[in-house]
């Protein structure tokens, strides 16, 4: 399929299976969000050949708003995103006045530490916010994979520079 409207009505008519829109309400109760869902469905649609990215990304909205349309006709309250814009930012903020205490405390300490104690007061009420925050919402990073050393065997082929 390229045409929109051919990509647009194969969308619909397979959202309009009682079925497949039961399975979406269970996904978005338990916290998933319309972009995503959304996303995925095209990316399998994509590497199945049925349509290209691009006309996936021109018919997203609009299946989008059908399915969020049709999740509210079911009572199921769909989020857009999982990003929270105003969360990230205060966690930047956070981390940059965190960076700015530590500088003032280590350029407090090289001239003899003559501060009236309001910076270590700051720094202690930052370390107190950040683990109430961390005690709510648990870290969600995962850890990177250990990479193990391995030795190069070198390569012994005709045109290999150790060959002989």
């Amino acid at each position: 399929m390229v045409e929109p409207n051919a990509i647009a009505e194969y969308y619909i008519r397979k959202l309009s299976d009682n079925d497949l829109m039961q399975d979406l309400s269970i996904v978005f109760e338990l916290g998933g969000d319309l972009k995503s869902m959304t996303e995925a469905m095209m990316n399998i649609s994509v590497a199945q050949g049925l349509h290209t990215i691009e006309g996936g990304m021109v018919v997203a909205d609009v299946v989008g708003s059908y399915i969020k349309m049709a999740m509210s006709e079911l009572g199921v309250d769909v989020k857009e995103t999982s990003r929270d814009p105003e969360a990230e930012a205060t966690t930047r903020e956070n981390k940059r006045l965190r960076m700015l205490i530590n500088d003032a405390l280590e350029k407090d300490s090289k001239d003899g530490g003559t501060s009236s104690g309001i910076l270590e007061e700051m720094q202690q009420s930052m370390d107190g916010d950040t683990e109430e925050m961390q005690e709510e919402e648990p870290d969600m990073v995962a850890e990177e994979p250990v990479m193990e050393e391995t030795q190069e065997e070198m390569p012994t082929g005709l045109m290999s520079k150790g060959a002989v």
